[in-house]
């Protein structure tokens, strides 16, 4: 499927940086072991266009996540009801890095 096809390549990327991850149906990117998602992504398909965007989370003060974000009605099954602090993580490369592995997994 279409996530699975982008989403593979951006394992690829991250892999590449000797970071442990893994997909997670239906459009999350986790850290392994521990399942904490680092990224999350959408599309939006029509029947002139497709559009895929994701997130990667890095260095982002993670006290804060529960400002910004309320609990999920609906939850992953590996997401075990953890609060965001238990769920979510950077994703332990830098910046550059990442944009780096990115380019060259896509060119």
């Amino acid at each position: 499927d279409s996530y699975r096809f982008i989403l593979d390549k951006v394992l690829s990327a991250v892999r590449g940086l000797g970071v442990r991850a893994e997909f997670r149906p239906v459009c999350d990117l986790v850290l392994v072991p521990g399942e904490k998602k680092f990224s999350g992504n959408a599309q939006r398909r029509g029947k002139t266009f497709f559009l895929h965007h994701g997130t990667l989370l890095y260095a982002f003060d993670l006290e804060r996540i529960s400002r910004y974000l309320k609990m999920p009605p609906q939850m992953p099954d590996y997401r075990k009801s953890r609060s965001h602090q238990d769920f979510i993580s950077n994703i332990p490369v830098s910046p550059q890095e990442i944009r780096q592995a990115l380019a060259r997994t896509f060119a």
